[in-house]
């Protein structure tokens, strides 16, 4: 009996031990999440940049109804990221908000899918649906595959 109470003890704590990790883990990709925004919102190219992996497997999908960008490795992103910021000086929201957090880690990897809904200058709202592929490379969550579509308009959406 007192066999199968410790083992019983261990299980509860190793589990809370996870959990917790898991919990941590979480809340580092979050941080992530949020300064890549953050940097975008203040067209902090350096900061934003920081936020994704320097590897050729970087994948960066963006639709904005129009432009589309798709990019493929780091050096492509860099380059097209400092041209986005230095042609665009002024960010066109004030802030932004996340809803909707689902995340998935497996070990050194993360797929998080999220809402992002942007409060423009002129008081709009702008819903984005993102989905991110992070690795912990160092100890720190970095992006490496960024995907976000912009929610149509109602009245521009294909009729059923």
């Amino acid at each position: 009996m007192k066999k199968i109470l410790i083992i019983i003890a261990f299980l509860i704590i190793g589990t809370e031990s996870w959990a917790q990790s898991n919990t941590a883990d979480e809340n580092a990709i979050k941080k992530v999440l949020e300064k890549e925004s953050e940097a975008a919102q203040n067209r902090n190219y350096e900061e934003w940049i920081k936020c994704f992996a320097p590897t050729p497997d970087v994948a960066f999908g963006f639709s904005h109804l129009l432009p589309t960008y798709m990019v493929r490795g780091y050096d492509e992103l860099a380059e097209i990221g400092k041209k986005v910021f230095s042609e665009n000086l002024e960010s066109s929201f004030e802030s932004f908000e996340f809803t909707d957090f689902k995340i998935r880690i497996n070990g050194t990897s993360a797929f998080v899918t999220y809402n992002q809904t942007n409060s423009l200058k002129d008081g709009t709202k702008v819903r984005y649906y993102k989905a991110e592929y992070l690795e912990k490379i160092n100890n720190e969550w970095k992006m490496i595959g960024h995907i976000f579509l912009q929610e149509p308009k109602p009245d521009t959406r294909a009729e059923k």
